[in-house]
């Protein structure tokens, strides 16, 4: 048998037990005791019994209350679920037979003290003599996984009481990606600048050519701020000097919504001044059939797109290249999510011996919208995997 006061153990010399057995039930029966001298620090602390018996563990908690010391209630929300943009009321409710104008009340978001004028009302002592003290707000993503507190002084001693605000997490949305200049020149820096709204708590963002990542220092993610919606809104921009042979390159921005783990994307076709255009047809040319070889791409990395313009109900081609490996070794797994994906798959080195690519061809079915395609490949005991978000008309 233990005591334990908050979390630390009560030694047992502060400990008496009278146990005395029942000579008809032979049973056991009686009380445990545990004296101390009660001081501030024990008002509202816990104390616990614990009782172990044959391996099994009772408890029983009681909570100290001192004569003359202010006793706090839970923080109320009113309203419970709070929406962005919302007018919020908490309240706290203080009693205990102490003279309210010996309490020195303040409220805290965080751990920072609330300056007056924002949002802390004047205590109202009720008919009862408990003392109700609210705080007014307005939900923003600032608020999100956030706790405001009530803390109440009396006699030197501080007691605190601590509120979540409930809100609910929001994905964000983004942009179409803007450039400047507005048609960029081969061998000129140029910035790609995509705005992302509507979100809370946090998000990740990353750029790419085609599936190539960019370094960070050509990344620029501006701090989040409160929008007119009260969620945050930040913009995100790539910098980097295109070359000759990036046009046509795909331009991505990926931004992962930490609490869904979910991610969005936009993306952007680089289009060169006096750059050449490269068709469906054209792309399609980099295979020869005959010789189950395919000549060697410009720039074939990651899963691509062969089909102009896919639709759902049509037919759709997508391709994914592998360096350093072989078709007739590699083991290719197309998926659409979890499940693999119905089609028709054509695996095939490159002449240049650098790696090899699979083809498959599918019908896009309605479910298909945004989905995120994976192709996942094994060599030599080794598995990688691409993603695509595939998007349809």
């Amino acid at each position: 048998m233990f005591w334990y006061k908050g979390i630390t153990r009560i030694s047992e010399d502060k400990c008496r037990r009278n146990i005395l057995e029942d000579p008809e039930s032979r049973t056991f029966r009686g009380t445990i005791e545990v004296t101390f001298p009660a001081d501030p620090g024990c008002h509202e602390e816990d104390f616990r019994m614990e009782l172990i018996h044959y391996g099994k563990t009772i408890e029983r908690t009681f909570r100290m209350v001192l004569g003359g010391s202010p006793v706090l209630s839970e923080i109320t929300s009113d309203p419970r679920d709070p929406h962005y943009g919302q007018s919020v009321t908490l309240r706290c409710q203080v009693t205990g037979d102490c003279d309210p104008r010996d309490m020195a009340v303040k409220w805290l978001k965080g751990d920072k003290p609330l300056e007056k004028g924002e949002g802390a009302e004047k205590r109202i002592t009720e008919k009862d003599g408990s003392v109700s003290c609210s705080l007014q707000i307005t939900a923003t993503a600032l608020d999100h996984r956030g706790s405001y507190s009530c803390s109440v002084t009396h006699e030197g001693k501080t007691l605190r009481k601590k509120h979540y605000v409930h809100l609910p997490d929001k994905a964000p949305t983004l942009s179409a990606i803007t450039v400047r200049p507005e048609r960029p020149v081969s061998g000129k820096e140029a910035v790609f600048t995509v705005t992302i709204s509507g979100f809370t708590p946090d998000i990740r963002v990353k750029w790419y050519k085609d599936f190539s990542t960019f370094p960070r220092d050509a990344i620029t993610t501006s701090d989040p701020e409160i929008g007119q919606d009260f969620l945050f809104t930040c913009s995100t921009s790539l910098r980097f000097t295109p070359q000759d042979s990036d046009h046509e390159a795909l331009l991505r921005c990926e931004v992962t919504h930490t609490a869904s783990k979910k991610f969005h994307e936009q993306k952007y076709k680089l289009l060169l001044s006096g750059g050449t255009s490269t068709s469906a047809e054209e792309h399609r040319s980099l295979y020869t059939q005959d010789s189950g070889h395919v000549k060697p791409p410009v720039k074939l990395r990651g899963i691509r797109c062969l089909t102009e313009t896919p639709r759902v109900g049509g037919e759709v081609s997508l391709t994914c290249y592998v360096g350093g490996c072989d078709a007739d070794n590699t083991v290719f797994v197309w998926r659409k999510g979890m499940f693999p994906i119905n089609g028709k798959i054509q695996n095939q080195n490159l002449e240049d011996g650098s790696g090899c690519v699979s083809t498959i061809t599918f019908i896009a079915l309605e479910s298909d919208r945004d989905c995120r395609v994976t192709c996942e490949t094994t060599y030599n005991l080794e598995t990688r995997e691409e993603h695509l978000a595939l998007t349809l008309q």
